[in-house]
């Protein structure tokens, strides 16, 4: 097994999931040239030797969830020896111009978990590999390595918040983040307010609410700049979003703020993770269908939850990982 490529369209939270079955692959196959396709700015940072050695751009879905490649099958691809196709459509037109290229070598597997199945997305894409000879769960000790390190050393004290996320039925209240930001600083804390291009809405009664405090914006940088900013912090708090997968990832003691999707699901992967679940109890809980919820789970989680999980990870180091509910 000489090349390897594998398609994936999907969030940035997603996408990084992908990293230990990227890690396990390269494992299983040290020798091999293993490529990624998709939105490169998502995917950028498993561009590295221990898991891709290349990302690059293919035309795909704007928008999540629809189906994979929308072009005729890139130049080059009859050279790869397997390629693994992530798509929620195995019937969509561009997956049989695929198939019709690469004939056996292509393996066309859904890029999430059927729902009720249990399974952490992280195990789901992980089993897309086993014809490849990976077997077993994703490691849930994995760090994503970081090309160049983080932008400072630690201190004990650099806090990283996360507000914004791109499904308003996953914001926490403005006025806990305001109390969050407070409380923090008066244990020491210097914070860094998350910033990317969509938060801007978010952040804005955030940012008013703390102008008398020295908060710190991470605004406009790239996924691998916001990573280096990520593995200098102490402490990461976020909603489920990229971010907070990200920090989880690089080894951040995390708290994460959950709502509508479940967290055994779609929960961020590491061994330094607090997970604080709200529901409603309603049907659309029990269901797991972000798009379909019906309101107010994340508000359901405290801030007193909060800031004790936080607290806890910056006066007395990591703890096991768990889920909770507040």
């Amino acid at each position: 097994m000489d090349s390897i490529l594998t398609v994936l369209f999907t969030r940035v939270g997603s996408g990084l999931l992908l990293a230990p079955a990227l890690a396990a692959l390269r494992r299983r196959h040290p020798h091999a040239r293993i490529e990624l396709a998709g939105h490169p700015w998502r995917l950028r940072l498993l561009e590295h030797p221990e898991l891709a050695d290349r990302v690059w751009s293919i035309p795909g879905p704007e928008a999540i969830g629809l189906a994979g490649p929308s072009s005729d099958p890139p130049l080059g691809l009859d050279a790869f020896d397997a390629v693994v196709l992530f798509t929620v459509d195995p019937g969509h037109p561009g997956v049989a111009r695929w198939r019709a290229v690469l004939g056996d070598r292509l393996r066309v597997e859904c890029p999430y978990p059927a729902e009720g199945a249990g399974v952490h997305l992280a195990d789901h894409l992980q089993r897309a590999f086993r014809h490849l000879g990976v077997s077993g769960g994703a490691d849930r000790s994995f760090r994503l390595p970081l090309a160049g390190g983080p932008a400072s050393a630690r201190t004990g004290r650099l806090v990283y918040l996360h507000a914004g996320t791109t499904l308003s039925e996953k914001l926490w209240p403005a006025e806990r983040w305001i109390a969050l930001a407070r409380r923090l600083a008066d244990h020491g804390a210097r914070l860094l307010l998350g910033s990317g291009p969509l938060d801007e809405e978010t952040n804005r009664p955030i940012e008013a609410g703390l102008a008398d405090l020295p908060i710190e914006r991470a605004a406009g940088r790239s996924i691998a700049e916001l990573a280096r900013v990520l593995a200098g912090a102490d402490l990461a708090v976020g909603v489920d979003s990229g971010p907070t997968h990200l920090a989880a990832l690089l080894g951040v003691p995390t708290v994460a703020i959950y709502g509508p999707a479940r967290p055994e699901t779609w929960g961020p992967l590491g061994r330094r993770v607090k997970v604080l679940a709200g529901s409603c109890g309603l049907v659309c809980c029990a269901e797991d269908h972000v798009f379909g919820c019906q309101g107010g789970c994340t508000a359901r989680v405290g801030l007193d939850a909060v800031l004790a999980a936080a607290l806890e990870f910056l006066h007395a180091g990591s703890t096991p990982c768990a889920s909770t509910s507040s």
